[in-house]
Parts: C-alpha cells; structure tokens; sequence
C-alpha cells in the first residue's frame, strides 16, 4: 500500500473507533444513571393522592402498572363521561410520573387500574392509550 492509502485506513479506523467508544459510553451511562426512582415515585404520588379527591391510595406495580382505589360515592354519582375524564387525567399524571422517575420509557402510557373501596375492578386501560374502559 502506498502511504496515502495508509494514511486513509488509519483515519476510517481511529473514526470507527471513535464512534464506538462514543456509543458504548451512552450506553453505559443510561444503564447505571437512568435507574427507576422508586423511592421518589412514592413521595410524588402520596403528594398527588392528597391534592386530589375520591383517591383512597394508588399502589405501584411493576413496569408503569399502578392500581387506583377510588372513593365508592364519587365514582357512582358520576355519569359515564365523567369517570372516562376523569380516567383520563389521572392516567396523563401517573404517566408523566412514570416517565419523570424513569419508570417507563417515553413512548408508552403507565397501565392503570381502577378499583373501588371493595377492590373490584371498575375501570382499566385501553391498549396503548390513556384513556380507560369504565366497567361500572
């Protein structure tokens, strides 16, 4: 090979190089700095549940799944459109929460579960969506 061509490999190679060190090390730093806050999740939610009404306690489960207990007397006196406004807004809240302590990635909506004092299911997620299918 002549010495521009050498020249030329060696340039590819050190920018190869370079682009997968760049790459590895976002790599690594998302994995060990972009951990759930579990801890900080709770804190914010327990805030949520005390500024809002006919929320008795929202649980955490894994991976953007939360159950909702719901005050029984709201939740009846409330015509349909109302529970799926209703729905709708604590859905957007416990998403933005999930996506703020890194628990779910940006391009899926937290799965919430809606239970009344009893904890029978009266309400749960639409697939991919925030809003829910009101079953009582």
């Amino acid at each position: 090979m002549k010495k521009k061509e050498h020249k030329q490999f060696y340039f590819i190679l050190i920018l190869v190089s370079a682009i997968i060190i760049v790459a590895g090390s976002i790599f690594i730093y998302n994995t060990l700095f972009n951990r759930p806050d579990y801890d900080g999740l709770r804190s914010a939610l327990q805030n949520y549940v005390n500024s809002v009404d006919n929320i008795q306690r929202i649980d955490i489960g894994d991976n953007g799944i939360y159950s909702v207990i719901i005050d029984d007397s709201a939740w009846n006196a409330a015509p349909t459109i109302d529970k799926a406004a209703y729905c709708k807004a604590v859905n957007t809240a416990l998403t933005q929460f999930s996506y703020e302590f890194n628990i779910i990635t940006n391009n899926t909506p937290a799965l919430v579960y809606y239970y009344n004092q009893n904890e029978v299911l009266i309400a749960k997620p639409q697939t991919m969506s925030l809003e829910s299918e009101i079953l009582y």
